[in-house]
């Protein structure tokens, strides 16, 4: 009776690839497309064109028998009230356990002239199971968190024109590519981002 007993239980852990597996956190990966300065800093933008430079989230989830996980739900949030989330990051995954998750966002920071970038803790999780946290400077030219991109952040973003910062972390909210100065690279990163909206 014992011996059945245990062949059973293989015969269910050998077939639970067939019927899916559970999240595993080890085997899968979630990474940022289009992360500045490695994943110290990221570039959001209401409409979340998908293309660069604007970023998204790449995951592939991948179970416990480190196989793909297929039409399982991936989730992230931001802790950070002042990153303006417009629509639910969440994606389903494909055959392979992979989804791409666009980020339709701004950002609330208006403050005074050098104003830093925001952080924020991120965490991305499929089926409870916690993928990934970390935290993360989040950058948008729409600094209003209007959903739009449009003149109110350009008056925002006119006030940090040619300002010398440190090298992030964290670097200056206008400086879209974190190089420590506003100057005509982020000026150009803005204005393919003008009258953006989310849809």
């Amino acid at each position: 009776m014992t011996r059945l007993l245990w062949v059973g239980i293989l015969l269910v852990a050998l077939a639970g690839p067939a019927f899916g597996g559970i999240p595993d956190a080890g085997f899968s990966d979630v990474s940022f497309y289009q992360a500045i300065r490695g994943q110290e800093a990221i570039l959001v933008c209401p409409a979340a064109d998908l293309t660069p430079p604007t970023s998204f989230f790449d995951v592939t989830v991948m179970s416990q028998f480190n196989r793909p996980l297929e039409d399982v739900e991936v989730v992230c949030t931001f802790a950070n009230a002042n990153v303006t989330v417009l629509d639910e990051i969440r994606d389903t995954t494909d055959v392979n356990g992979f989804c791409r998750i666009p980020i339709h966002a701004g950002t609330i920071i208006t403050g005074p002239r050098g104003t830093t970038a925001l952080s924020s803790e991120y965490t991305v999780t499929c089926e409870t199971v916690v993928l990934k946290t970390g935290t993360v400077y989040v950058l948008s030219p729409d600094l209003d968190g209007a959903d739009i991109v449009g003149p109110l952040d350009f008056s925002v973003f006119a006030l940090d024109w040619l300002l010398t910062g440190v090298i992030p972390p964290p670097g200056l909210r206008s400086d879209y590519n974190q190089d420590g100065s506003v100057n005509p690279l982020d000026f150009s990163i803005f204005a393919l981002h003008w009258l953006q909206v989310f849809p």
